[in-house]
């Protein structure tokens, strides 16, 4: 297969390696879609928040939600997951990394948030 990259010649292998690297802004519009909310299918509470969240990416990219959603509980078929384990500020960073794969933390961190946010996602991000 070779990608038409606008001038009509074969993608070197090179050239096919960064079709995956961001370029194309995957990261940036899985962000788009938790910042905005389109075309969600599922919604995660926590405190008083609500996020509208997208099944195909939460549930792939975190065993609990995979868990939770395809799962038989009450939760996965009302697409409603709560969570009393965190604060909103806490999910907001998880959700960011399992949209992006990184966090761009724009308040400070102290140690003992970096360790909740730790044992957070040794919860919300194991494959189970």
């Amino acid at each position: 297969m070779s990608v038409n990259n606008g001038d009509d010649q074969e993608a070197t292998p090179a050239k096919r390696q960064k079709l995956g690297d961001g370029r194309f802004g995957f990261r940036s519009n899985d962000m788009e879609l938790l910042r905005t909310g389109s075309f969600s299918d599922a919604q995660v509470i926590a405190g008083n928040r609500v996020w509208k969240v997208h099944k195909s990416i939460v549930c792939l990219r975190s065993g609990f939600m995979h868990q939770v959603l395809a799962g038989p509980f009450k939760q996965g078929q009302a697409a409603i997951v709560r969570i009393d384990v965190c604060t909103e500020k806490q999910l907001d960073l998880v959700l960011e990394f399992i949209y992006s794969r990184s966090i761009e933390a724009t308040e400070h961190l102290s140690l003992a948030d970096c360790v909740e946010l730790s044992m957070l996602g040794n919860v919300l991000l194991s494959k189970n």
